[in-house]
């Protein structure tokens, strides 16, 4: 076990102090930002929380120090422990928003971590948590010059969530979904490349609670999103489409307006399922190269954004199944219109069997300063 200071100092700044505010507790916490666990030696889990550590410059003022902290342990609550004898004063957990889980350890099984600190009183129930490609202190041990890496996280988490890459998740709602048998998860991924820059890669699929060692990058993550009807906002999407030249053009377009119908059909001697999405959506269009406003025939637009979505849509469904990951909840859709077939069935491996048919058709409704 080690303390290390990453040498990060955000700064002096100033406490308005009334007479209900005590310097003296505020020096004497270490109020946890961020938190990474990771596959550690022989079935032992590493761990390291990233905290500012407070310092009285007097007069009112304090610096803040943001600094690192790493140990290992043969569960969660001994990790825990270990830290905690590692930390100066008293721990303020409820400032933890951050937490990452690297990927190696989400394989294993993520209930026995996200269980108890879900249900530990002083846990803050909106922190984001994320599975890391390698492992989590890769990240979370990166030096910033300027904020905290936890700042850093979070933006990039919000930020993909507001632009509808990712879907809005926190703690909460991934304890929810891991007691709730009927659908998969799907938790933000993210990496680092050389240079030690950050980067939101997409969305991990987890098979129940156990990552699948598979994710969506962001183009196919907004897919899934549109496939499962949550795009919180209105989304921007590119995709290409082909030329009569045999080239293709980048189409850009806002997506409006979503109505989407399933349906699940079951043959009756060979029992197999196939499970069908009928998908509407209007859009505008951005953008689209073209010589001259006149070349557009609307028409054959829709037709050929219609095709791409959809060619789109079952390569991401292919993934999904691939990884064996039922985040679309279709097992759910299943158990209430079958019944008696959900029983006799091991949903684990007849995922993958089912004949999944999406059809996506768009409708432009504007077309901006196109024309």
């Amino acid at each position: 076990m080690k303390r290390l200071s990453v040498g990060l100092n955000i700064g002096v700044f100033v406490i308005l102090l009334t007479g209900c505010w005590d310097q003296q507790a505020l020096v004497d916490k270490a109020l946890i930002d961020a938190i990474g666990l990771d596959q550690g030696k022989e079935d032992e889990i590493f761990g390291a929380v990233r905290f500012l550590r407070l310092k009285n410059k007097g007069g009112g003022q304090f610096e803040a120090k943001d600094e690192l902290l790493e140990a290992e342990g043969s569960s969660l609550i001994e990790l825990s422990q270990k830290l905690n004898m590692m930390m100066p004063g008293k721990i303020d957990a409820n400032k933890a928003y951050i937490l990452m889980i690297g990927e190696e350890l989400a394989k294993q099984n993520i209930y026995p971590i996200i269980d108890p600190v879900f249900r530990n009183k002083g846990s803050f129930l909106g922190a984001k948590i994320m599975v890391t490609k390698g492992q989590a202190y890769n990240i979370l041990s990166i030096e910033q010059e300027v904020s905290p890496i936890a700042f850093d996280l979070l933006e990039m988490i919000e930020s993909g969530e507001d632009g509808s890459v990712i879907p809005d998740t926190n703690l909460f709602s991934i304890w929810s979904k891991m007691i709730d048998p009927g659908k998969d998860m799907m938790i933000p991924y993210i990496e680092k490349d050389p240079k030690d820059q950050l980067k939101l890669a997409g969305i991990a699929l987890f098979n129940g609670t156990k990552y699948s060692g598979s994710h969506l990058n962001l183009n196919e993550s907004t897919m899934l999103l549109l496939l499962m009807d949550e795009l919180t906002t209105a989304n921007i999407i590119s995709i290409k489409i082909p030329k009569n030249n045999g080239k293709e053009k980048s189409v850009s377009k806002v997506v409006d307006k979503i109505k989407k119908q399933t349906d699940i059909k079951v043959d009756d001697q060979s029992k197999q399922i196939t499970y069908s999405m009928d998908i509407r959506i209007k859009v505008r269009i951005q953008n689209y190269p073209q010589k001259s406003i006149k070349e557009i025939d609307i028409k054959d637009l829709n037709k050929k954004i219609s095709i791409q979505l959809t060619k789109d849509a079952k390569e991401v469904i292919d993934i999904i199944q691939e990884a064996n990951s039922d985040v679309l909840g279709i097992g759910r859709d299943i158990s209430t219109k079958y019944p008696d077939l959900w029983k006799e069935m091991n949903w684990n491996e007849e995922y993958q069997k089912i004949k999944i048919e999406p059809k996506i058709k768009a409708e432009i409704v504007n077309t901006g300063t196109l024309f």
